[in-house]
């Protein structure tokens, strides 16, 4: 994830939970996934802080192999796969110069200084009536992930990491400051995480 370089790069190892914890989330986004390929199978897919080896993209290119599939963080793996682009960038600085049917965003703004900045983001990479799948820990979920982190069964740095957890109304505020209409907000993980599905309204209209 391009948010914490010193936590998130090649070396990084998931645990058991973590790994459970990135699968529900995947499978987020897979589902919106489902529903656009019936109309796009070949929809261009971007994720926003996607890790050293694009792990998701290569899942997401197995599943939907018309899918053309980019990724960018920090630092990414410099080995072309096909159909798979990474590219290296500041999710705090980059300005996007190309538009996408999908963006997803996986345990990403809770880690930004600026969580409107990344919802701007999101904006500014989707093509007009283009979809977004972004998830975040809720509140309730920082003294369960401080006991893990301290029981070394979640990686501490990544919780230490954490600037702020949002609420759903801030997921909202963000998203209609951001004129970016919310399709679904939902938990998931007993309460502990969230996902919103959020699209850039058609060209002409508005939130």
């Amino acid at each position: 994830m391009g948010a914490g370089g010193n936590v998130y790069n090649e070396s990084f190892q998931l645990t058991f939970l973590e790994r459970e914890a990135v699968r529900q989330r995947v499978s987020k986004v897979m589902t919106v996934l489902e529903r656009i390929a019936r109309t796009r199978p070949d929809a261009r897919v971007l994720e926003l802080g996607c890790g050293f080896r694009g792990t998701n993209l290569t899942f997401i290119k197995r599943r939907f192999p018309e899918m053309q599939c980019f990724g960018m963080d920090l630092r990414v793996d410099g080995a072309s796969t096909e159909g798979i682009d990474l590219f290296e960038a500041d999710l705090n600085r980059w300005q996007p110069e190309d538009q996408w049917d999908f963006v997803f965003s996986l345990a990403v703004v809770e880690h930004l200084p600026d969580p409107g900045a990344h919802f701007r983001l999101i904006r500014d990479c989707l093509c007009h009536g283009g979809q977004s799948v972004l998830t975040t820990p809720t509140p309730l979920s920082f003294p369960v992930l401080m006991a893990l982190s301290a029981l070394r069964i979640f990686d501490a740095r990544t919780i230490l990491d954490h600037k702020f957890y949002l609420t759903r109304e801030g997921i909202e505020f963000f998203a209609r400051n951001t004129g970016l209409s919310v399709v679904h907000l939902s938990s998931f993980q007993w309460g502990m995480n969230q996902y919103a599905v959020l699209q850039r309204p058609m060209e002409g209209l508005s939130v």
